[in-house]
C-alpha cells in the first residue's frame, strides 16, 4: 500500500475531538468538489490546511489533491461514519500492511475519544438528572434539547 498515515491529519482530528467538534449520529457524505475548492481557496493554495482533513498521505503522488487519502471530516468537524468509512476501506484496500495497520491503529484512537466523550457527556447529564434535572440544559454534545 502506498499509503502512510498523515500524522498532521491525526493531530487536527484529535483536536477536533477534545474540543467536542465532531459528529456521532449522522450518515457520513465526503465534501463535493465544489466544497473543496471553496476550502482550498478560503484557506491558501498550498494546500496545507487541506491536507490535515486526511488520515493518509499517497505516497506514490507528488503534489496536489490526489496526494491525500481518507478524508475524515467536511472541513467543519469530524464524522464517527467518516471513520468507520475509512475503516472499511484501508481493510479492503491493504491486508498485512504496516502503513494499513498505523491508519487503522488512527481510527481506533479517534473512536476512543469520542466514544469517551460521548460518555462523559452522558455521566454528566446523568447526574444532573439524578440530583433534580438539567439547570444550564444540555452540555452541546448532541440535539437532544
Amino acid at each position: 500500500m502506498d499509503i502512510q498515515l498523515n500524522s498532521d491529519g491525526l493531530k487536527q482530528a484529535r483536536e477536533f475531538v477534545r474540543a467536542h467538534k465532531y459528529d456521532w449520529y449522522s450518515d457520513w457524505t465526503p465534501p463535493t468538489g465544489a466544497k473543496e475548492e471553496e476550502f482550498i481557496k478560503a484557506t491558501g493554495t498550498n494546500l496545507k490546511a487541506y491536507s490535515k482533513w486526511f488520515l493518509g498521505t499517497n505516497r506514490a503522488q507528488k503534489k496536489g489533491k490526489d496526494k491525500y487519502e481518507y478524508i475524515y471530516g467536511d472541513f467543519e468537524k469530524v464524522y464517527l461514519s467518516a471513520l468507520l468509512d475509512i475503516e472499511d476501506k484501508v481493510r479492503q484496500d491493504a491486508k498485512n500492511d504496516k502503513d494499513a495497520a498505523e491508519i487503522l491503529d488512527a481510527v481506533q484512537e479517534l473512536r476512543e475519544l469520542i466514544y469517551a466523550d460521548l460518555m462523559q457527556g452522558a455521566q454528566k447529564v446523568y447526574k444532573q438528572l439524578k440530583q433534580g434535572g438539567l439547570s444550564g440544559g444540555c452540555n452541546g454534545c448532541c440535539d437532544c434539547y
